[in-house]
């Protein structure tokens, strides 16, 4: 996550303020946000369609926005912010709470809700606002895998595999209301190939991995997304039956970020 984070800009469209703030949140984030294990824990516990159920879920989400805020308000969090610049000085009262500025506060907290807590949002921001006039048959996830572009294999605290099982129950729950993109990262199928270790333990099939998914969680397309991996243009070197092959072979979609001017066929 700091890794990605200290690579993009806010909503107010300035640059992160460093390494320093994006480490923080990554710390504040794997602390306090939900694993896809004890999401899926508590999704099986829940019941699935309810007015009850859903008052639960909304009482979730306020809490973990109450953690982070608990977390952003700490001395060592305000220091931190405040030398990259992204809260005010403290307040001569001790009660005042402290402002956090560049949207800081209103972007994290997305990184630490529960996933299915976004498919209630969606819900309740079209299905009922009578304003929209729309209704969400089928909502889809594009899962990315940042593993080998911004950690060098590395895994994050909730592995893929995880969160790819996550999606699977959220799916059923949902009763098919949301259905997922598996991941694939072009860097971690070269570096698998290749035989690269990581701490001395050699990476998964990227490509292996996705056919798994797909047969047996659920998945319906394929998240390709070539900055984390490849060039986002310039991929002619790439044999385009390489692509095309395996995910015909599936009967998938394909995601895949690229530009217009990109003449490869994927």
């Amino acid at each position: 996550m700091a890794g990605f984070i200290s690579q993009t800009v806010n909503s107010q469209g300035k640059p992160w303020a460093g390494p320093t703030t994006a480490s923080l949140a990554q710390e504040i984030d794997w602390g306090i946000a939900p694993t896809a294990k004890s999401e899926r824990k508590k999704l099986e516990s829940t019941e699935r369609s309810s007015e009850k159920a859903h008052e639960t879920w909304k009482k979730a989400h306020a809490g973990q926005s109450n953690k982070l805020r608990r977390e952003l308000q700490k001395p060592s969090s305000q220091d931190t912010l405040r030398a990259n610049g992204v809260a005010s000085p403290p307040k001569r009262s001790k009660h005042a709470e402290p402002i956090h500025e560049g949207g800081l506060t209103e972007a994290l907290e997305e990184y630490v809700q529960y996933r299915y807590v976004a498919f209630l949002d969606y819900l309740d921001l079209y299905n009922d606002n009578p304003s929209t006039n729309r209704t969400i048959d089928l909502a889809i996830a594009h899962l990315v895998d940042y593993d080998w572009p911004l950690m060098c294999g590395e895994p994050t605290k909730s592995s893929l595999n995880d969160q790819v099982e996550l999606m699977k129950r959220i799916s059923i729950v949902s009763l098919g209301r949301v259905h997922t993109f598996a991941p694939f990262c072009p860097l971690r199928e070269v570096a698998f190939r290749a035989g690269f270790p990581v701490k001395g333990m050699l990476t998964w099939s990227s490509l292996e991995m996705v056919k798994r998914w797909v047969k047996e969680c659920g998945c319906i397309g394929v998240k390709i997304y070539p900055p984390m991996g490849f060039a986002p243009y310039g991929n002619e070197q790439i044999p385009p039956d390489f692509w095309d092959g395996h995910w015909k072979s599936l009967q998938l979609s394909l995601c895949l970020h690229r530009p217009e001017h990109c003449q490869v066929s994927w």
